[in-house]
C-alpha cells in the first residue's frame, strides 16, 4: 500500500491544545527499554549525559556534556553532536572545546544550531570526558523553565569500534531559563502553540510525523515558522516530498548528527489550527523505543508578538518497534 501524500495539510477550527512546561518535562530522557547484554567481545559502550545550566535571557553559560564508555577502550575517535535548545545560540565570544566545530550556524535563535566534536581515541571505562559547550540565551526569550537540546555520542563513521548498545548514546538535554525576563514588546499580539504525535515506523523505517499548531489570539497571525530537529538516527525521507514552504536547512548524512527542517506556513485566524506532516526515515541501526528530537513554533512576521512562549516548544518523537527478523543487528531485531 503506497504512503499517502504529505503535501496536503488539513485545516480545522478547534480548541487550544496546550503544551505546558510539565508536558515538556516528560521527554527529558530516553525511553527505558531492555537493551542488549553488557558490552563484550571488544565492543565499546558509549553513554552521553549532561549537566543542566541555569541562564537568564541575554546571559551566557555552559552546557556540560559528559561522555563515558562502559565497554572496551575506544580504538577510534568518538563523534559527539549537540543541537542547541530553542532561543539559545552557541556563544561566539567564547572558545569552543578542543576538537569541536559548528556544523550548522543560524543567528535566528528560534532555529537550533549544531555543534560537532571529535574526541580522541583511548576513551576508557571509568574515565569520562566532559565537553563544555558555551551558550548564550537570546533576549527574545520571555519564558522561564526548561528548554531542551539534543546530544549524541557514537563511534565516528569508518571506525573499528563497534557500539554494544545505542539506546543510551543520545540524550535530550535540559537548560533552565530563569528571571529576569525581558518585557513583552509592542506589536500584533498572537498566541501560537504546537503539539505533535509519536508515529511508529514501518518495516522499512518510514514514519510520518504530524505537528498540530494553532493560534488562540487575541489577533490573527501573520506567517508562522516551525523548526524541527530530527530524532536520534533519524533523517528526513528524501524519497518523499516535503510540504510546501519547508526547507532542509541541515542535510546531514553522518549518523548521530541531526537534520534540521524549517517550514514557513500561512498565518492563522483566532482559534484556528492546522497540521504539518514531515516524512521521516530511521537508520537501520536505530535502537527500538521512542527517539526524540526538537520542535518550535514562532512568528515569522516581525510585526507579530507571541504573548506566551511557554507552549511554543514541543518534541519531534518517533517510535521504533522491536521487530523479529533473521538479520539481527538492525532495528527489526528484538532487543
Amino acid at each position: 500500500m503506497p504512503f499517502p501524500s504529505l503535501v496536503s495539510m488539513a485545516r480545522t477550527k478547534g480548541m487550544r491544545l496546550a503544551v505546558t512546561a510539565t508536558a515538556v518535562l516528560a521527554v527529558t530522557a530516553p525511553t527505558a527499554q531492555a537493551g542488549p547484554a553488557p558490552a563484550g567481545d571488544g565492543k565499546v559502550d558509549l553513554v552521553i549525559t549532561s549537566t543542566p545550566p541555569t541562564i537568564a535571557p541575554g546571559k551566557t553559560g555552559v552546557q556540560k556534556l559528559v561522555v563515558a564508555n562502559n565497554g572496551t577502550t575506544t580504538k577510534g575517535q568518538t563523534l559527539v553532536t549537540f543541537a542547541t535548545p530553542s532561543y539559545v545560540n552557541i556563544d561566539r565570544k567564547a572558545k569552543l572545546p578542543k576538537g569541536c566545530t559548528i556544523r550548522y550556524a543560524n543567528p535566528d535563535p528560534t532555529v537550533n544550531e549544531v555543534l560537532v566534536c571529535r574526541l580522541p581515541e583511548g576513551l576508557a571505562k571509568g574515565k569520562p570526558v566532559t565537553v563544555p559547550v558555551p551558550l548564550v540565551v537570546t533576549e527574545r526569550a520571555r519564558l522561564t523553565g526548561i528548554v531542551l537540546g539534543r546530544a549524541a555520542a557514537v563511534p565516528v563513521p569508518g571506525s573499528k569500534d563497534t557500539e554494544a548498545n545505542l539506546s543510551d548514546n543520545w540524550a535530550i538535554t535540559q537548560l533552565m531559563l530563569t528571571r529576569p525576563t525581558p518585557p513583552t514588546p509592542g506589536g500584533n499580539k498572537v498566541g501560537l502553540y504546537l503539539t505533535r504525535d509519536t508515529p511508529a515506523t514501518d518495516v522499512d523505517g518510514r514514519a510520518e510525523a504530524t505537528f498540530t499548531y494553532g493560534n488562540v489570539g487575541p489577533n490573527e497571525s501573520g506567517t508562522i515558522q516551525i523548526t524541527v530537529v530530527t530524532p536520534f538516527l533519524t533523517q528526513i525521507d528524501k524519497g518523499r516530498e516535503l510540504p510546501e514552504g519547508c526547507e532542509i536547512k541541515l542535510n546531514e548524512p553522518t549518523p548521530g548528527v541531526p537534520e534540521i527542517v524549517v517550514c514557513r506556513v500561512d498565518g492563522l485566524d483566532v482559534e484556528e489550527q492546522d497540521t504539518l506532516t514531515l516524512p521521516l526515515r530511521v537508520r537501520d541501526t536505530a535502537p527500538a523505543g521512542v527517539l526524540y528530537g526538537l520542535a518550535l513554533i514562532a512568528p515569522a512576521d516581525k510585526a507579530d508578538v507571541d504573548t506566551d512562549q511557554q507552549d511554543n516548544l514541543s518534541a519531534s518523537g518517533v517510535h521504533v518497534p522491536s521487530r523479529q527478523d533473521s538479520s539481527c543487528g538492525t532495528r527489526r531485531c528484538a532487543r
